[in-house]
């Protein structure tokens, strides 16, 4: 899969203080952060609060795409 086509792969929303996320391809791995604490790997809805930045990567986690923000 070529780096461009990952980074505009996402959306996502918070919606009663959790992270919805969903992605163009099923199975691409989601991270996210809030207040540039460490990505994390999404795994489903999540609770929380503030500016969330959310990514892309590759299978392998070798490349990321470009983060969004939500919030």
């Amino acid at each position: 899969m070529d780096f461009l086509s990952i980074a505009n792969a996402i959306g996502a929303v918070i919606q009663d203080g959790q992270l919805l996320v969903n992605t163009m391809y099923f199975g691409l791995p989601v991270e996210y952060r809030t207040e540039q604490s460490d990505w994390q790997l999404y795994s489903g809805p999540t609770v929380v609060s503030g500016l969330v930045e959310v990514r892309t990567t590759t299978l392998d986690g070798s490349r990321k795409g470009r983060s969004i923000a939500v919030r």
